[in-house]
């Protein structure tokens, strides 16, 4: 029976194969002893030239990544900044790659834009906007930079302060200055917040200030008057009360939309008499589909809420 298969299965030779097949044993590597050999074994590296090789490129990286090379940092260049902004910002940046950390961060090409972006926002307030970092090949970084400038002279119950364009507090005006609380080319703010105001916070949202520098600018064109000094008020009032410097007062809504305000005052002005205009104690432009306005010793509503207003007026015109 040259095809039953029950024949193989009493072959000495098939079950020698199969006996050893039972019993094989994998052999195991041994875990040599010491730091490096244990290191090279866990890599999978054991001939003598792939260690020399790993070793160099181990060696390269060290190199490279903390031991001054050509692609160290050398060269600071800000742009859009003063001299001396521009040392202090240089200052900030040295700063920072000066701090000792894991990550190498003097080397240019391992250097991260988003960290040196958020370190120098944090830590420099002559920064207004980061609006790009260059790297610039072999060794030299590139800022460009928007300052930001004093734009409000802050009045508050601590003190007076200089704060920029969006409203954050640069520094503390000293309170033996003359007119510390009026500064010739600043918006005058006076306020009176629920804390105290500290350099480095934010008088008022960013916002805001972008509201009040609006309607400054426009103030003007529409009013034929300038700006003395806004007033806000604390919680929970949300009136903002301009001073101008033809002796009435524009009321204003904190949330509301400076444009808008700025093309209803000018409409309203547009229809003012001389002695009308003269005679202006305030406008009130709070709402969205009226205005106000008051005269001097007439009765108004001054210092009222804004329903009372709405119902005691003396006089409304609807632009």
């Amino acid at each position: 029976m040259p095809n039953d298969k029950r024949i193989r299965f009493q072959k000495p030779s098939f079950r020698q194969r199969l006996e050893a097949q039972r019993n094989y044993k994998r052999r195991t590597r041994t875990m040599p002893e010491g730091a490096w050999s244990s290191f090279f074994y866990k890599i999978g590296v054991g001939t003598t030239p792939s260690k020399i090789g790993v070793l160099g490129i181990f060696v390269f990286l060290i190199y490279f990544s903390f031991i001054p090379n050509l692609f160290f940092i050398k060269n600071i260049k800000i742009e859009g900044a003063g001299n001396q902004q521009a040392e202090n910002i240089s200052s900030t940046i040295k700063s920072y790659l000066a701090k000792k950390n894991p990550w190498p961060r003097r080397n240019l090409i391992l250097l991260s834009k988003t960290k040196l972006n958020a370190y120098l926002l944090e830590n420099n307030q002559n920064i207004l906007k980061i609006d790009g970092i260059t790297k610039d090949f072999p060794n030299t970084l590139r800022l460009q930079i928007s300052i930001r400038a004093d734009t409000f002279a802050v009045s508050a119950p601590n003190g007076t302060f200089l704060a920029g364009s969006d409203g954050l507090i640069r520094s503390r005006l000293d309170p033996a200055a003359p007119d510390a609380g009026q500064q010739p080319g600043l918006i005058n703010v006076k306020i009176t917040p629920q804390n105290p105001v500290f350099a480095g916070r934010p008088a008022f949202p960013a916002e805001l200030a972008e509201m009040l520098k609006i309607f400054t600018e426009g103030l003007a064109g529409a009013a034929k008057t300038g700006l003395l000094s806004f007033e806000i008020p604390g919680a929970p009032s949300t009136d903002i009360t301009a001073e101008t410097t033809s002796g009435f007062e524009i009321k204003l809504a904190r949330h509301g939309n400076a444009q808008e305000a700025l093309a209803k005052l000018k409409l309203i002005y547009s229809q003012l008499s001389d002695p009308e205009a003269k005679n202006l104690y305030y406008i009130d432009l709070r709402f969205d589909d009226k205005a106000y306005v008051c005269y001097k010793n007439t009765a108004c509503a001054h210092d009222q809420s804004q329903a009372a207003a709405a119902t005691s007026s003396p006089e409304t015109l609807n632009p």
